[in-house]
């Protein structure tokens, strides 16, 4: 489990008295985060982050295993903790930190303006990347709970039971083409609350262009949000099959038919993928 360092500190936000720390998980590994910057949902988040407690298999492998010049694409970027992470690796070259949630772009910025060292190297997009070009909406998977929560949804239609927000959406392959990465050392976290059901078709876009430099991918699977399991998981298995190394929830298989028994095993819960080449 990985070991993480808590210093806190007294600053000012805005004008006014903000609880200030200090992330540091390496000598050369840090940040500040902003401990009021937080939905109520998750107010002991950098807590748990702390203690360990949150994802540390995610925190392990943005810590450390970015290829030098590692530009780090953040797919539900939400308040910014694997973007600064990532962005604080002396690896790591450049962030584009995407997430559609406007309120957890609101935290975002908020984290960004007192890391100024940081935040030289991040850009933040308030935009869906999904398999088509056009407009989407984002709302709250539950009806009763805000934005920013870390569990808003992308819908190809407005929500009148719930706030709904409208955002651009992109291809990732034009995401390439916008900041010339074809050729570069690219890292993609994806945790898009179901989204990646639909994100599939736009990675195996790329995927397929010889003209591209395959990405490492560190992606959260959710399957009890699948529309169609059976269909989804045949795609994640053609996706896997174009990477040499694959990890799953910090475990190895023998082969395909393995990792599909699994999937169906977990098809109500969430599994992880780290794919390498």
């Amino acid at each position: 489990m990985t070991n993480i360092n808590l210093k806190e500190n007294t600053l000012s936000l805005h004008g006014k008295p903000s609880n200030v720390r200090v992330i540091k998980i390496a000598e050369n590994i840090k940040f500040r985060v902003c401990n009021t910057c937080l939905p109520q949902k998750h107010s002991n988040f950098w807590d748990k982050f702390q203690k360990g407690e949150w994802e540390p298999w995610t925190i392990k492998i943005i810590s450390k295993e970015l290829p030098p010049k590692t530009t780090f694409i953040d797919l539900g970027a939400w308040i910014g903790d694997t973007s600064l992470l990532a962005s604080s690796n002396p690896n790591c070259e450049f962030v584009i930190a995407i997430d559609p949630d406007p309120k957890a772009i609101n935290y975002f910025e908020e984290n960004l303006k007192i890391n100024n060292d940081l935040s030289k190297k991040i850009e933040l997009l308030n935009i869906a990347i999904t398999k088509k070009i056009g407009n989407v909406f984002i709302s709250p998977c539950d009806k009763d709970k805000p934005f920013g929560n870390s569990s808003s949804k992308i819908y190809n239609k407005k929500l009148y039971d719930r706030p709904s927000h409208k955002v651009k959406s992109k291809k990732l392959l034009d995401l390439y083409d916008e900041y010339n990465l074809s050729k570069k050392n690219v890292f993609i976290k994806i945790d898009i609350e179901g989204g990646e059901e639909d994100l599939i078709y736009s990675i195996m876009e790329l995927l397929n262009n010889k003209e591209t430099k395959t990405p490492i991918i560190l992606m959260e699977v959710h399957f009890f949000w699948f529309k169609y399991f059976e269909k989804g998981i045949n795609n994640i298995i053609k996706l896997l099959k174009k990477y040499k190394n694959i990890m799953i929830d910090e475990m190895e298989f023998k082969n395909l038919e393995e990792i599909k028994k699994y999937f169906i095993k977990n098809k109500k819960g969430t599994v992880r993928l780290f794919l390498r080449n």
